[in-house]
């Protein structure tokens, strides 16, 4: 198990605070992708991460804490919710790109084989729009989440869904 912060799960999340006394709340809203047959809705969560004080990026970058309490929290989220799946949006601002390149590389240390992460195109990137879906490798629904994920954000940008 990786060493964490002790978090507590409240009705706006989960929350813990760092050693450098700053105060995470991690949490999860619903979002609604487009289903590619029927242009009906598909519902997913969208996860926030918000530190109270403010982005220190260079703070919490160097914090392994914080990573292993967030990687533990989604787990978490995952167990109580097995048959949904995540999103995760970098906002255009200066630290989008950053925020995306941290949470692939907290994906991929992460090493597990129970999920699978999907980024967005990078004729997204380049316009500054940064989002990824993580989804259970054995969600029955594994399929519709990717193929709406895409067609969703395809639609938006105006690319070719085909």
């Amino acid at each position: 198990m990786l060493s964490h912060y002790s978090w507590t799960e409240t009705p706006d999340g989960y929350e813990f605070s760092t050693v450098n006394n700053l105060d995470y709340l991690i949490y999860f809203t619903s979002f609604f992708l487009q289903k590619p047959a029927t242009g009906g809705d598909i519902k997913v969560y969208s996860l926030g991460i918000t530190c109270r004080q403010g982005d220190d990026f260079k703070v919490s970058r160097k914090d392994v804490l914080i990573k292993n309490t967030i990687i533990i929290i989604i787990r978490d989220f995952f167990l109580k919710n097995t048959e949904d799946a995540v999103l995760y949006i970098c906002m255009t601002d200066r630290s989008a790109r950053e925020r995306r390149l941290t949470f692939g590389r907290w994906f991929r240390e992460w090493g597990d084989s129970e999920y699978e992460k999907y980024d967005c195109s990078e004729e997204c990137t380049k316009e500054g729009f940064y989002c990824s879906i993580i989804v259970g490798c054995r969600n029955q629904r594994k399929s519709e989440f990717i193929d709406s994920f895409y067609y969703t954000i395809n639609s938006y940008f105006g690319l070719d869904n085909e």
